[in-house]
């Protein structure tokens, strides 16, 4: 996750993303593909959702570190599901 945050951004905010995330991908489902957008949504206006974010990408990469073009979709096939087995990056300046 890379973003930028205003005054409003609490401390111990980093924690904060990485839990929404982690409640996100609790509720991926079979065949979903992994998209950034409901990512970003979960961190910004989900239920766990943190204040004071003014933009956000989610970057994905299978295999590796994501680099700042790895924003598309991951497909995943109708018989398989995303499982989150990396850690997750927080740069919020």
């Amino acid at each position: 996750m890379v973003g930028t945050k205003n005054d409003n951004y609490p401390a111990g905010g980093d924690d904060l993303v990485k839990a929404a995330i982690t409640d996100y991908f609790s509720t991926v489902r079979v065949g979903a593909d992994v998209d950034p957008a409901p990512i970003e949504g979960a961190v910004t206006t989900g239920l766990l959702s943190v204040p004071g974010i003014v933009s956000l990408d989610a970057l994905m990469k299978i295999g590796g570190a994501p680099g700042g073009g790895d924003t598309a979709p991951i497909p995943i096939a109708v018989n398989e599901y995303a499982v989150l087995n990396a850690t997750i990056g927080v740069t919020i300046t």
